[in-house]
């Protein structure tokens, strides 16, 4: 637990979030709206295409609950920082480097453990920053940032491949998470977790959840919900 802290102002602060959110993002649909292009300039097959945009959310699955977990004990805004610097790895990474299946498999994974690093842990610093009050009218608001950076990424992915060599296309996206990362570094400012609270169950011990039945019911609805709603934003450009 943390207590909350009024450095800043809660709609500054959301703002700030929505903003850096939208802007984190960047990356999520650069593969899925050049996918017929990669496919054409690469020789993939349809598995292999399926691969690289799956790989993205594997990257998230994987690093999600590490990452999330972690926020229990340290600072949700460093966790932040790391999944933004993650994000810009990915996508300049893929930008100069990727030339096949296997690099493109590579850089689209870190980009999903930038998600993973980004989102929640995102919506963990509102929480530790903001009373039960103020949390309970702004977590709306930045979880709809999610859905705007989404259809912004599309937006603009598909835009800037109209004008750009597909390369630029992701070094732009790759330049807007720079851009997350010095926001966040500017105006989030760092916080001291108060632990005074917290029972000594280990951050990563997960042991709690499964023997949550109420909660494993949610999980196991939210997950079939995301995988059709990943998969259909994986393709739905390409057909």
């Amino acid at each position: 637990m943390s207590t909350p802290s009024q450095s800043m102002s809660p709609p500054v602060l959301l703002l700030a979030l929505c903003i850096a959110q939208v802007l984190a993002m960047a990356g999520f649909a650069n593969f899925a709206v050049l996918l017929n292009d990669f496919t054409a300039l690469w020789n993939l097959s349809n598995t292999q295409a399926g691969w690289i945009s799956g790989i993205y959310y594997a990257g998230y699955v994987a690093a999600v609950p590490v990452l999330v977990g972690l926020t229990d004990a340290v600072d949700a805004r460093r966790i932040y920082l790391f999944g933004i610097t993650t994000g810009v790895i990915g996508s300049v990474g893929y930008g100069l480097f990727a030339d096949g299946f296997a690099s493109a498999m590579v850089f689209r994974f870190l980009a999903g453990v930038s998600l993973a690093g980004t989102y929640m842990p995102g919506l963990q610093i509102l929480n530790d920053r903001l009373a039960d009050t103020e949390r309970q009218k702004a977590l709306p608001w930045y979880l709809g940032a999610f859905s705007l950076g989404t259809a912004a990424s599309f937006y603009a992915s598909g835009v800037f491949s109209a004008h750009f060599d597909w390369p630029m296309v992701f070094l732009l996206a790759g330049m807007a998470q720079a851009a997350c990362l010095l926001l966040v570094i500017t105006l989030i400012s760092p916080k001291r977790l108060d632990r005074s609270g917290h029972a000594d169950r280990h951050p990563l011990d997960f042991r709690p959840v499964f023997g949550n039945r109420p909660a494993l019911a949610y999980i196991w609805g939210y997950t079939g919900h995301t995988f059709e709603l990943f998969a259909y934003r994986a393709w739905i450009v390409a057909f």
